[in-house]
């Protein structure tokens, strides 16, 4: 896994990536997971968002900027 956040750090199993979209910001948080050699982004803070898992090339291809929270 090759993904780096704005700030520059490397996203790893258990990371929890954020963006956001859209007016007014709508906050995604998410936590990394690993199976079978994927890896997956799984929202945490909002059930309307849909879906609520994806891979993680998509979450990056799709919010495109992402920190990592601390």
């Amino acid at each position: 896994m090759n993904y780096k956040d704005n700030d520059g750090n490397t996203l790893k199993v258990g990371d929890i990536p954020r963006s956001s979209f859209g007016i007014p910001p709508i906050v995604i948080e998410s936590i990394v997971s690993e199976d079978s050699g994927e890896y997956y982004c799984t929202v945490m803070n909002n059930k309307k968002i849909k879906p609520q898992k994806c891979t993680l090339d998509e979450f990056v291809s799709n919010l495109g900027d992402f920190w990592v929270a601390t």
